[in-house]
């Protein structure tokens, strides 16, 4: 059986939706599915990465090494902050 990723099925859809904007959304909205470390930010249920360890000016996606464009490079500097705040609230 063969499986299209569902960003494809999106694209075919409605307006272009890249793998990275999809994942950046993700950490947006659901920071209790990532897990942040030292170097990478994780997510629990894909297993998709963001390496972070040499600061949001260098961010990458993997698997894949897709560079993060440097308009969205932001929001997952902002992003990868609040999930480490909610963490901290989530433990009050």
């Amino acid at each position: 059986m063969n499986f299209t990723p569902l960003f494809i099925c999106r694209l075919l859809k409605r307006e272009p939706v890249t793998p990275w904007k999809e994942l950046i959304d993700n950490l947006e909205n659901n920071p209790f599915d990532w897990v942040v470390d030292r170097f990478t930010v994780d997510n629990k249920n894909n297993k998709a990465r963001f390496w972070i360890g040499n600061g949001y000016s260098h961010f990458e996606m993997y698997p894949g090494g897709l560079k993060i464009p440097v308009s969205q490079r932001y929001r997952v500097y902002k992003a990868v902050n609040e999930i480490q705040a909610a963490l901290f609230k989530s433990k009050e």
